[in-house]
């Protein structure tokens, strides 16, 4: 009833939208999205098969050195741990992967669906909504926008998550 309220007297535009779901339900936001986002999710897909063929290692040393990834799912680290490619999930400032480590970044924040596995998610900017890219596009320097702009302009680039619509 709330929703069909807000649809009709916003012109159902999803941005505001979202911007009033996360408000309505403050802390319990992430717990629910994470419930919704994982409740049909079949966990298999051509394509992610595909990118994770692309970051296996390579004897030469030359291949994929970092996956930039604006989704904030954890497929990507399903399908690694299950090819056995040694990867660190890095949403926060303080998770940096090792030599031997494929570091995936969750520029836009990260949201496994077992929230308890892993430390400070409550630190991850969780861009959800056109507020929250606003939010992260005016801290220039916030390690997200750093590490885009490093990887963009030091090595070969596969964007995986953007949405890239037309409005």
């Amino acid at each position: 009833m709330i929703l069909n309220h807000l649809k009709q007297n916003n012109g159902s535009s999803p941005l505001l939208l979202a911007r009033y779901i996360r408000k309505g339900l403050k802390n319990g936001f992430t717990n629910t999205l994470s419930n919704i986002l994982y409740s049909n999710c079949t966990n298999e897909s051509e394509i992610l098969t595909e990118i994770t063929q692309l970051c296996l290692p390579v004897r030469s040393g030359v291949g994929i050195q970092g996956v930039v990834n604006y989704n904030f799912d954890d497929l990507l680290e399903l399908y690694f741990s299950k090819y056995r490619i040694k990867h660190r999930t890095v949403y926060r400032e303080a998770d940096i992967p090792s030599n031997d480590e494929l570091g995936i970044f969750h520029v836009h924040g990260f949201l496994p669906r077992n929230l308890d596995e892993y430390e400070d998610l409550f630190k991850s900017l969780l861009v959800f909504s056109e507020e929250g890219y606003h939010k992260l596009m005016l801290a220039p320097y916030n390690w997200a926008n750093l590490i885009q702009l490093n990887y963009l302009r030091e090595y070969t680039c596969l964007f995986i998550g953007l949405s890239m619509f037309r409005s």
